[in-house]
Parts: structure tokens; sequence; C-alpha cells
């Protein structure tokens, strides 16, 4: 079964946590998880990388401050700021490092770059970047990025952060060692008294009931898509703090292992649903059924 765990324990890690400044928002990008309870962005930045997450978005003057998200930005969801910081009204983006590392801001960059397109979104732009020393994007239309080898690429008016400019070893793979390393390992999640959270589409759901009185918060993020023990929804039921975020029940999922007559390996989660392609013997397969 598909289950990603938080541990209590990684708050000890999460001191080593390090964002780059990507821009400044007015808007929620779609998918973004509100923190509840978090007032501070030191110990935003802290959760939504302990979390799994690779966006973290901070507004100080709104009462819940806090976001995280595992969707990729594009430069279209930014507006220009006079320095690598965001006034009250509007939203801090910053990005767990990977090895680009942000270096300035500048209203023009100038000078011969060694790559120049419309990409999709920043990652794509980090991502075409790889084999070079800089990066740099602007909102043109699209996701407007450039590369350049070795020297710094000219720029004016560091003081309006049209285009952030970044910087690593040329041939570098881009991707953040704490986001790769918690995104890919097990985690217990620990419901507290102040909402839930679930990296991308994932969500927080019930674990089995047990004789301590804290189960009722403790919840597992499963993806109800493919997952094969947890098809079409939670086995135990929707963590009851989410559904300010999700906003609707989510039905009770399907083990699709213990579907009678079913051989090892013959069934699949597959968009939601179970699909069985194999029976054990004495059963037969029919119309999807072991019979």
């Amino acid at each position: 079964m598909l289950r990603l765990f938080l541990v209590a324990l990684l708050a000890a890690q999460s001191a080593v946590a390090i964002t780059n400044f990507i821009g400044c928002a007015t808007e929620l990008l779609a998918g973004c998880i509100a923190q509840v309870g978090i007032t501070d962005q030191p110990t935003c930045v802290d959760k939504c990388a302990a979390s799994g997450y690779r966006y973290i978005y901070y507004q100080d003057s709104l009462d819940s401050p806090c976001y995280c998200s595992a969707n990729y930005p594009t430069v279209n969801d930014f507006t220009p700021s006079s320095s690598p910081s965001c006034d009250t009204s509007h939203y801090t983006v910053e990005r767990i490092v990977g090895t680009f590392t942000y270096q300035f801001c500048a209203h023009n960059v100038g000078g011969t770059s060694s790559f120049s397109g419309t990409v999709s979104t920043i990652e794509d732009c980090f991502s075409s970047c790889g084999p070079y020393t800089w990066a740099s994007w602007i909102n043109n239309g699209g996701t407007f990025c450039g590369c350049w080898a070795d020297s710094a690429p000219s720029f004016t008016n560091d003081q309006t952060c049209t285009y952030p400019v970044y910087k690593h070893t040329a041939g570098s793979t881009d991707a953040s060692g704490i986001y790769r390393k918690r995104d890919a390992a097990p985690k217990r999640m620990l419901a507290g008294s102040n909402g839930v959270s679930c990296p991308g589409n994932l969500l927080p759901c019930l674990v089995a009931p047990t004789s301590d009185p804290s189960w009722e918060d403790s919840y597992e993020c499963l993806d109800t898509v493919s997952d094969l023990e947890a098809c079409g929804g939670c086995p135990y039921g929707l963590h009851p703090a989410a559904s300010p975020f999700i906003g609707s029940a989510v039905d009770f999922g399907q083990d699709c292992s213990a579907i009678p007559g079913v051989a090892l390996g013959g069934v699949t989660c597959a968009a939601s649903s179970c699909v069985v392609t194999a029976c054990r013997a004495p059963y037969e397969l029919d119309n999807g059924i072991c019979v």
C-alpha cells in the first residue's frame, strides 16, 4: 500500500530546510494547503519541507499566513517586486533549495545566453539550465527562460525583481535533497488539533482504530486513485478536519487484494476502481469477476 508517513522527529531535521526566493504572488496556486496554527515564516518553511512539499506561500497579514504546495508555479502567477521580499498584500513564494541558489534580482538581464526560450513552468527552466551555471526567467506570455554558461549575465536596476537570477555548478541535477528524501520515504503523519495536510493529491485517511485514544487524531496520506488497499477512498474514513480543504466527503475505499478468488498480482487499482485480470484456481474470470 502506498502510504506516506510523517514522524514528529522531522522537526529536528527541519532546521536544515533552506529556501530560494521565487517571487510575489497575488493569489494562491491551486492545490495550496493551509497550515493552520503556524504564524511565522521559518516555522512555515520547516513544516512544508518536513511534509514533502517543494513550494511555500506566506503572507504575514493573514490570520492563517502559511501554505504549502507540491505544484509547480508558472511566472504568470507572479508580479514584479522591488526586492527579494514582498509587501503584506502579496504572498512571498519560496522554493526548497535544489542545486540552484538565488543570487540577485534585476530589472533587465543581458549578455549572450547559452539557452533561451519559452518553457511551461519554473521547474522546466531550472531543468533546461542544468548544463549551465546561471538561470533566470521572466513573464513573457509564458515562462521565458534564459541560461548562461560561465560569467554572470549583465543586469540593470537590481532593486526591481523582474528577473530573479540563480546560480549552481554547471551539470548538477537540480533537486532538493531534503525534498527528494522526504518525498520517497515512508512517513507517519500525526494530526494536530489545528488541521491536517497531505502532499499533492493524497488524502488524509484515518488509521485503523486502536485502544489508544489518540488514534482518532492519527491519519495516513493515501493515494485513493491507485492504492491497492485503499482503492476509491479511505478504508476507515477521511479525517474530519480535512473537509475544509477537500470540500466533500470521500467514500470508504475497497481493499482490492481481499477480493475472493483473485490471483496474486491479478488485480490493480485504476482510477479509484479495482480491476481484476487473473483469478486463482478453481476460480475463473468472468467480466472482471472471479467466479
